[in-house]
């Protein structure tokens, strides 16, 4: 049977003419003449696509990258070498005459778990050369729930706010063996909520496991300087809260819970010998004085986070050094051995779901990383207080350094996305010095006020800094008199943190300390999102060089690279790469602050971006796990929850679950991770099946079960004015939701197909056309063209033709092709008319119709909605909706609600960047793991665009300018991964190839060539 071509339309690919599939991946290109040398050693060894890793779960998956000097090579054969610590061959692969070069399967004998191995590989090439060997690379092996040597959970037993929000410190000495050298060593530690290993005085591990029971996480750390004969001294610090919040579940109910830490700690001796200590009833515990819970506040009760109140007077020197005297600590109470037998009766755990105790835990694989910053501008006001801009909003905690404490001191550190504002309630003429302001409650003498300035809903403004001399009332005179008019209304900032509600997303922004005599440094436990810093008079002068925001996201190693000849599209890449891994943390995030939960819709927009533009893997694959393990959970009918893990247990939004599957196939292109999509293929289906459950007797998909309020049937785009009237009220069709059952049942169909399910290929391929045909029949007007936004339960299609209507049965492959031209006009026509909610499918859509010019237009057009006015009215990290705080799409300046919590640090709008990627530099992965790529550069709307992207076989390089006579291009290809070249045919012009290239013909009005790994450039000149 002939090979489904729907997701590679989507990709702007016809299948049909290339023969590309998912099914495999097609040989590298070989077509090279000439003088070959042998390949050298391969480099990026990865396991689990993590450099050596210190907890793999199941068999070994490698990956690598094989390297050659000549042009169009190719990897013909490979073999793997698996050693112990003892360097004994555990498994040696042999030749395999495959091209496969990552995620490839160990295959040797039972490997023994907690245990370090070394690996290496070499590689052949096309004439059959062989390459050296690697470096070797390591992996340890992790800990399957039967193998932690009788550890024990344990806990605190707390009362009152203590249990309400539980700090708790855990320690135990270990006396390492004398005699034999120490080999090597390593901490493990699972617990509820968050944690902290400290080790001889040292942080050697911070973690956190949030999911539910019985689906948590455990992490481990390498343990460096350990010496046989030593009092090896091991602290954990746990912090977990109770509540009923997005982003986290609540742990086991008592007995079994609902807190608790379990821990392993492993020293191998060069004799072979292994010391271990394991949690049990002789860990002593107490709780961490220094986190005060006199007052509870809740930073917002959607993320869950408790605002900190830290005393540096009740810190616990010492407790994680050998020689702490812990003689009035309690014995921890030990809940029972590590697994936990699952209960017979879960109803009072969250939704009465199971399991509900501690029964299994998976090795963490994606961590955060740190980086510290300081700010770009820092302010002493004449009241001691310390004002610290740090340029950008990031994810981030503050850290003060102070070097004259005084012993209770209580300082107040306020953070906020913008400084504290107001407007003007009179025109202020150029040589004015007073200024009429609607509140001045927070603007003080001897502030820094901007006039004029940019803002949500206002616009760029007219910037003007001047300096606050007296106030008096809601008058305030300036240092000088103004230099340009300002209109009444006009945006104005002060230097001061924002407290409104629209300032901080409607939470408590704030940090309490109180200080220690002497050195110090401030710094809280958890994370949020925030820009400004403001610091109440700390007694001392403090520098930049004493003030920094200690930043984290997920630890993705390969950024994506962009520059063009249009700098705001340049900015508006990194505003886009930025805000995606800033909302990647331990899971991916609604936002950092207000909302912490992974929602389904926000992490396949962030994971798409992450993948793409920082070459994030673990966290994307870590995620899917997750929302398969919702269904387990909840879903009888084949739905996900919306947002997992969660405090409000079963809940969904239809639309959301629809995106599954597409997310899953999306991952498997980038990775070529079998295995997961082996894994996730009977979920997918569950989702297909619930999508054509609800299919109709017009046979399209009516009112998709799930949801409520205005999530019921389908979200379509949030927050509802980003639906740009898109109709809900009445519409039981919906050609978004149908559109997205499409997609999904296309995911399936070729999901099933690369893993050799053809009857389920067939099935649900089948599905896809009879609910194409329905949609093409029925939601599209064929006297205008126009695709309605759906039907109401009588079958008459809905009066109204949103831009949502018309990008995704275009994104879907639900469009026929035919109609390309008049859709992609229709589009342009109506400009940015979806949410960064949906930015994927509309940039989708205009690749597709070839449009990359209006791409570029609403990219870069900063008077209207879209990435370019957020940069323009000065955001630093993608916002929730284009206007935060509007009750409608076209509302400006006074309409904006200050009230609002809605979100200035949304990394969902940051998945725009593959359209940046795919659409207008036109590099697009094609096959599984990137075995093949297409190069299709935009031929409009942009003089010239370069730029890298990693992918599984190594980094792409594309450059590219437009001239006269076409689009002059070169190439950067990875060894063993094939290009097809597709470039604009111009009239007049022809291609000069500097390199090796093969001519392929010409389609759609381009040229294409295809060409192997090496530099291949494409010179456009004219024709003779």
């Amino acid at each position: 049977m002939r090979a489904r071509t729907w997701p590679l339309r989507r990709l702007g690919v016809v299948g049909s003419v290339l023969g590309l599939s998912l099914a495999a991946v097609p040989p590298a290109f070989a077509d090279r003449a000439g003088t070959d040398h042998a390949p050298k050693a391969p480099t990026g060894l990865t396991v689990g696509d993590r450099v050596d890793p210190l907890a793999v779960d199941g068999p070994p998956r490698f990956g690598w990258l094989p390297r050659d000097t000549d042009a169009g090579e190719v990897q013909s054969a490979y073999e793997l070498v698996v050693r112990d610590g003892e360097g004994r061959t555990v498994w040696d692969s042999g030749k395999v005459p495959k091209a496969e070069q990552s995620w490839v399967s160990y295959a040797g004998g039972a490997l023994r778990p907690g245990t370090p191995y070394t690996w290496t590989v070499r590689t052949w090439d096309r004439a059959g050369e062989a390459s050296a060997y690697a470096s070797p690379a390591a992996f340890t092996t992790g800990l399957g729930d039967q193998d932690w040597s009788g550890a024990q959970w344990i806990r605190r037993p707390a009362t009152g706010n203590d249990a309400s929000n539980q700090w708790t410190a855990a320690r135990k000495v270990m006396k390492v063996s004398a005699g034999s050298p120490v080999t090597g060593a390593r901490v493990y530690v699972a617990a509820q909520g968050d944690w902290q290993v400290d080790v001889a005085g040292r942080v050697v591990q911070r973690s956190s496991s949030y999911e539910y029971a019985g689906e948590g996480f455990y992490d481990v750390a390498s343990l460096q300087g350990v010496r046989a004969g030593q009092e090896l001294p091991v602290g954990v610090l746990t912090h977990y809260w109770s509540c009923r919040c997005q982003g986290r579940a609540n742990g086991p109910s008592s007995p079994e819970g609902p807190d608790g830490l379990l821990v392993k700690v492993v020293v191998d001796h060069e004799d072979g010998g292994r010391d271990v200590m394991v949690s049990d009833g002789s860990w002593k515990v107490h709780r961490y004085d220094p986190q005060r819970v006199d007052t509870l506040t809740y930073r917002n009760s959607d993320s869950g986070d408790r605002v900190e109140y830290y005393d540096a007077r009740a810190e616990l020197t010492g407790w994680d050094s050998a020689g702490y005297d812990d003689s009035a600590w309690s014995p921890a109470t030990v809940i029972g051995s590590h697994p936990r037998p699952d209960s017979a009766d879960c109803t009072s755990y969250e939704g009465g779901s199971s399991p509900c105790t501690l029964t299994h835990l998976s090795a963490l694989q994606a961590h955060p990383t740190q980086q510290v910053i300081h700010p770009v501008s820092l302010l002493h006001l004449p009241d001691g207080t310390v004002f610290a801009d740090f340029g950008k909003v990031s994810s981030a905690v503050p850290s003060v350094r102070l070097h004259q404490g005084a012993a209770g001191r209580q300082l107040t550190f306020t953070t906020s996305y913008r400084r504290n504002n107001s407007t003007l309630t009179a025109a202020a003429p150029a040589g004015a010095g007073t200024l009429a302001l609607a509140t001045a409650g927070n603007v003080h003498a001897g502030d820094r006020i901007t006039v004029d300035a940019p803002a949500d809903g206002y616009g760029a403004g007219h910037p003007e800094a001047h300096t606050v001399r007296t106030v008096d009332g809601t008058a305030v005179t300036l240092d000088a008199p103004l230099r340009r008019d300002h209109a009444e209304g006009s945006w104005v900032e002060n230097s001061r943190a924002g407290t409104s509600k629209l300032d901080t997303q409607g939470s408590d922004m704030r940090f309490f300390y109180t200080e220690k005599d002497g050195a110090q440094t401030a710094r809280p436990f958890t994370y949020w999102g925030w820009r400004y810093l403001q610091i109440s008079d700390p007694g001392e002068h403090l520098t930049a060089d004493d003030i920094s925001a200690v930043v984290q996201h997920t630890d993705a190693a390969h950024p994506a690279a962009f520059s063009s000849s249009d700098p705001t599209l340049d900015a508006v890449f990194s505003l886009m790469q930025r805000s995606a891994l800033q909302s990647a943390q331990n899971v991916f995030l609604d936002t950092p602050t207000r909302e912490k939960g992974q929602f389904l819709g926000d992490s396949v927009d962030e994971s798409f971006a992450t993948m793409a533009a920082s070459g994030e893997r673990s966290l994307t694959r870590q995620a899917i796990v997750a929302f398969m393990n919702s269904q387990a959970r909840y879903w009888d009918n084949g739905a996900l929850n919306s947002v997992y893990p969660n405090g409000d247990a079963q809940r969904d939004i239809p639309d959301y679950t629809e995106m599954f599957p597409e997310w899953v196939l999306r991952y498997y292109r980038t990775t070529g991770d079998r295995e997961l999509l082996r894994q996730a293929l009977p979920v997918m289906k569950n989702v297909a099946d619930y999508i054509w459950a609800a299919v109709d007797s017009r046979g399209l998909v009516a009112d998709l079960p799930g949801g409520s309020g205005a999530y019921q049937y389908g979200i379509i785009d949030w927050p509802a004015p980003m639906r740009y009237g898109y109709v809900t009220t009445g519409n039981v069709d919906r050609t978004v939701v149908n559109a997205l059952g499409v997609g999904a049942l296309r995911s399936v169909a070729q999901a099933a197909q690369a893993l050799g399910d053809d009857p389920t290929r067939t099935t649900y391929d089948d599905r896809a056309d009879r609910l194409t045909a329905a949609m093409r029949a029925q939601l599209r007007d064929p006297a205008t063209g126009a695709w309605s936004d759906g039907l109401t339960a009588s079958g008459t299609r809905i009066d109204h033709s949103g831009e949502h209507a018309q990008s995704f049965p275009v994104a879907y492959g639900v469009a026929d092709p035919a109609e390309y031209g008049a859709l992609g006009d229709r589009i342009t026509e109506l400009g940015m008319r979806q949410g960064p909610m949906t930015l994927r499918t509309l940039l989708d859509a205009l690749r597709i119709t070839d449009r990359p010019d209006t791409l570029v237009k609403i990219l870069t057009d900063p008077a209207h909605d879209g990435p370019a006015q957020v940069l323009a009215e000065g955001g630093t990290f993608l916002w929730e909706q284009w206007t935060p705080g509007c009750a409608d799409s076209d509302c400006t300046g006074p309409e904006v609600s200050q009230s609002s919590s809605e979100s200035f640090s949304h990394g969902w709008g940051g998945v725009g960047i593959t359209g940046i990627l795919e659409g207008v530099l036109g590099l697009t992965v094609t096959s599984p793991g990137a075995g093949t790529v297409r190069i299709a550069p935009a031929d409009k709307g942009l003089a010239a665009a370069s730029g890298t992207q990693w992918t599984e076989r190594g980094t792409v390089g594309v450059d590219w300018r437009r001239g006269r006579y076409g689009v002059t291009t070169g190439v950067d290809i990875p060894v063993n991964v094939t290009a097809t070249v597709a470039l604009p045919v111009v009239a007049d012009g022809t291609y000069h190839v500097t390199g090796r290239a093969r001519y392929l013909g010409t389609q759609d009005g381009r040229v294409l060539y295809r060409v192997g790994s090496g530099r291949t450039g494409f010179h456009a000149a004219p024709a003779t």
